[in-house]
């Protein structure tokens, strides 16, 4: 055990450069969300909470592409023009998705199945992207305490607003309600370090600016935008197909267990993954492939990943009951089934974005079609074997074994390394 801790804090110390702030405030911010859960789970039922994964997974669809992924791009650029073009496109174009979200919103209020957290839907969007491009433009400047500044302001204005809005008894729509608040937070806390950096590149660009910037970086938009969109379609889908088949009480023990069991994954992918990012840009600009930063993250995710994992699956079954309340028990069931596809979705999701390192979008692409797939084949066939217990034991198995596959093709990618235009940037 000593030598295992040992080599932990080495591959901890190898990490790239403003890793461990972010990381430390991401941590901070998500464990304070998960310590809070308890607490919510008997403010709301599980009705209420399933109504609320629903609103957080067409949040997270639509959210995903708000800018068309050029925000990813925005680490690219050498030219500061090229770059006020691409960071104002990304903002217009959020604010556009986030403008059609509230027609189709509009439309929908002739519908049978309303629900009044549909209206929080453009705000969520909008801010979702925002978010997205801020922390993106932060991370450029090597703004790291902000961004972990901003993660921790966000969880602490979620769960302090969902806490106060459950004695209103709006319920779903309270929860909903607090996640905009959260968002809202964090969008200002950035805005303080890349705000007016954001509003000069809208004032100093024109459109012929912004097009020849999003044409320049056109494999974003037309590979890994549809790529993300199938990716959030994946996550998302088990709790949709979740209220479908089994309703909003499923929908809602099925949440509550993706978010313990994701928990860790989605830390070390919002944290360390965005420093590994620029990294792995900077290597292949230079010598045209990633060097040790790609096998520093998967030796430490692994190290830190199975033990904690293995841990999960044992104990989740027995505390869930205790901790959240008895009628979320079968979250617990639920967490230890998920508990091998986070495992390899903790170790490839840090490193994933080698594919934008190396502009090779299109391999991503195939890897997420491979994942909606998986979704609609796991809960279809688990709705007729048994349950939701099923749904997620299927869905679970054919996601670890896409992950183990992207693993594989990174390292093969890495291999081969980037061609001379992709160096040159």
């Amino acid at each position: 055990m000593f030598r295992i801790m040992r080599f932990a804090q080495q591959q901890i110390a190898a990490l790239p450069f403003g890793t461990m702030p972010v990381l430390l405030c991401t941590m901070g911010a998500q464990a304070l969300l998960l310590l809070g859960t308890p607490l919510l789970t008997r403010l709301y039922t599980p009705a209420e909470y399933g109504g609320f994964a629903i609103f957080l997974s067409l949040t997270g669809v639509l959210g995903v592409a708000s800018c068309l992924r050029l925000e990813q791009a925005v680490m690219l650029p050498r030219s500061p023009r090229r770059l006020r073009g691409l960071t104002a496109a990304s903002s217009v174009l959020c604010l556009a998705v986030a403008c059609l979200v509230l027609a189709g919103v509009a439309l929908l209020t002739v519908a049978a199945e309303w629900r009044t957290w549909f209206w929080l839907l453009p705000a969520g969007v909008l801010l979702r992207g925002l978010t997205q491009l801020l922390q993106v433009m932060a991370n450029r400047r090597r703004l790291v305490r902000l961004m972990g500044i901003s993660r921790m302001g966000m969880a602490v204005a979620t769960l302090g607003s969902q806490a106060v809005l459950a004695l209103t008894g709006l319920g779903a729509m309270g929860l909903a309600g607090g996640y905009v608040a959260g968002q809202a937070l964090g969008v200002g806390v950035l805005c303080l370090g890349v705000g007016g950096e954001l509003i000069r590149a809208l004032a100093a660009s024109n459109r012929l600016g912004m097009l020849a910037a999003v044409r320049r970086y056109r494999r974003f938009a037309l590979l890994e935008a549809p790529g993300a969109l199938l990716n959030a379609a994946a996550v998302e889908i088990p709790v949709i197909l979740a209220a479908a088949f089994f309703g909003d009480s499923q929908a809602g023990q099925y949440a509550l267990a993706a978010r313990a069991s994701t928990f860790p994954a989605g830390l070390l992918s919002m944290s360390a993954g965005q420093m590994f990012y620029r990294e792995a840009v900077a290597d292949v600009r230079r010598m045209g492939r990633i060097g040790q930063p790609l096998f520093r993250m998967v030796r430490f995710s692994l190290v830190v990943g199975v033990p904690g994992y293995l841990l999960l699956a044992l104990l989740a079954p027995w505390l869930f009951g205790p901790v959240f309340g008895a009628e979320w028990t079968e979250a617990g069931r639920v967490t230890a089934v998920l508990a091998p596809a986070c495992l390899l979705m903790f170790v490839a999701g840090p490193v994933s974005t080698s594919f934008a390192a190396f502009e090779r979008q299109d391999l991503l692409l195939r890897y997420h079609g491979a994942a909606v797939l998986v979704a609609l084949v796991g809960f279809g066939a688990g709705q007729y074997m048994g349950g939701l217990l099923w749904a997620t034991a299927l869905f679970s198995a054919f996601q670890a074994m896409r992950y183990a596959a992207m693993l594989v093709s990174i390292r093969s990618l890495n291999r081969t390394g980037a061609n001379e235009e992709r160096k040159v940037g």
